[in-house]
């Protein structure tokens, strides 16, 4: 997992294989300790998202080059919102529903659903998607690994929050160089 995070920092396609064998790994983690949602978002999407992003990276810009670090625009914030709250949403309702005894519900599905989010930014290379990995991903993924009692996961997750804060930092100052 900190392979896959650092590599993506620094904008290194290998991120994207990396991150499916991460994802496998991690789902069957949080299969073990009962943590659904964040099984699910492994399984059923980080390793799908890893799949459709390595090309993207390679092939996305202009003329079929590199994708290249952008901003959101107003719509683009708007729709990650639109998204954030019903992704949270559905993934509690989805949790609740088919795995009634999963511990702390609310905070997996908050942290689901802007996974989901935060992942589909950063496969199309968007500064902001370094703000909700930072936010509420690692940070609520904190908090919710200390009341699951996931120590070790926990470590990994303060990791990769200091690597978001590196990533919003290297981005932002890629992203001014593109612009001159």
């Amino acid at each position: 997992g900190l392979v896959t995070v650092w590599l993506a920092r620094t904008q290194n396609i290998l991120s994207w294989p990396w991150g499916i064998v991460s994802a496998a790994s991690l789902g069957y983690f949080f299969m073990q300790i009962g943590l659904s949602g964040q099984q699910w978002l492994n399984w059923g999407y980080f390793m799908v998202m890893q799949v459709w992003a390595w090309p993207y990276w390679a092939f996305g810009g202009v003329d079929k080059t590199p994708l290249l670090v952008t901003r959101l625009g107003t719509r683009g914030w708007v729709l990650m919102v639109l998204a954030l709250v019903v992704g949270t949403g559905l993934v509690y309702t989805a949790i609740s529903i088919i795995v009634p005894t999963s511990q702390y519900p609310i905070l997996d599905a908050i942290v689901v659903a802007s996974s989901v989010v935060a992942q589909f930014l950063l496969g199309q290379k968007k500064l902001e998607s370094w703000y909700l990995w930072l936010g509420p991903v690692n940070v609520l993924s904190v908090v919710l690994f200390v009341l699951a009692g996931a120590y070790m996961v926990l470590a990994l997750y303060v990791a990769f929050l200091v690597h978001a804060l590196f990533a919003i930092r290297s981005w932002r100052r890629e992203l001014l160089l593109t612009r001159h």
